[in-house]
């Protein structure tokens, strides 16, 4: 079942994309009929919310659509932006099935297909196992708000720690395009180390989920729910045997102005898992 905050994104959808031939949104165009069974809705990608993009991320590479059972997404333009005003997307649903409600019975198939393995669909999981570390890195009262990751190099460490092996985390190439993914999908915060850290710039960035994201991990947390019960338990006892390490590296973040350049920087270096505020 749906969060409330997707269910609510859903009806809003609703409102926005209820189309008929009198009535066409701007942003989009009236359903054309496919089949006797079928009605394509072209999109703005932009106009889709950030947590219900989830279906196109599951497009391969060399693909323009992908078939659920229920119906198809997929990229209209060769342009495939979600924040760009060109890009469009197509829904073909069922004959009288909108498009709120075929994108959640989508999610709720992709939840499914992760039921024996969460990283079927490696960027969901990537989402699920940022939000697990971020949810337990607040409840053992590290900070208040969202704790960002050093770098991409914190994400093979944190699957380490969550008791996941997966290869397409521990490969820079592969873990590098899953993130560009949740980046460009408007799920994830990534961007240089703040100078403040590192005392200029430097390549590496610094990421963590934003509220999109976080509402899509809510919209799997019952999805395999032993295998994140189990890192859930992993991170937290991780965060239990070296929470004074973290606990003085975060202190370490709010007094920058009396610390040398560059220590914040060492420090999260130091850390099995680097973080940043």
């Amino acid at each position: 079942m749906l969060p409330r905050d997707s269910a609510d994104a859903l009806r809003d959808l609703g409102k926005r994309f209820s189309v008929n031939l009198e009535n066409t949104p701007s942003g989009a165009t009236a359903p054309v009929l496919c089949s006797r069974s079928e009605v394509r809705h072209k999109l703005r990608a932009n106009d889709i919310p950030p947590d219900l993009r989830a279906p196109w991320l599951t497009i391969e590479p060399d693909r323009t659509y992908r078939r659920f059972s229920s119906g198809t997404v997929g990229w209209l333009t060769l342009t495939r932006r979600w924040n760009s005003s060109d890009s469009q997307v197509t829904v073909t649903t069922g004959e009288g099935v909108s498009v709120p409600q075929f994108l959640g019975a989508a999610l709720e198939e992709l939840a499914q297909s992760c039921r024996t393995d969460l990283m079927a669909c490696p960027t969901l999981g990537t989402a699920v196992l940022l939000s697990l570390w971020d949810a337990e890195f607040r409840r053992a009262e590290l900070i208040d708000g969202n704790v960002y990751l050093a770098s991409h190099a914190s994400i093979p460490a944190l699957a380490a720690v969550a008791g996941w092996s997966v290869p397409l985390l521990q490969d820079p190439r592969t873990c590098e395009r899953l993130l560009h993914e949740l980046t460009d999908a408007e799920l994830l915060y990534q961007f240089p180390v703040a100078a403040k850290f590192c005392g200029g710039y430097r390549p590496e960035r610094q990421l963590r989920l934003n509220g999109f994201g976080r509402r899509l991990a809510a919209a799997l947390e019952h999805t395999n729910a032993a295998a994140q019960s189990a890192a859930r338990d992993r991170i937290r006892g991780h965060l239990s045997v070296h929470h004074d390490q973290y606990a003085q590296h975060m202190h370490l973040l709010t007094e920058l102005d009396t610390t040398a350049v560059g220590t914040a920087w060492e420090s999260a270096q130091a850390l099995p898992v680097g973080v940043l505020s």
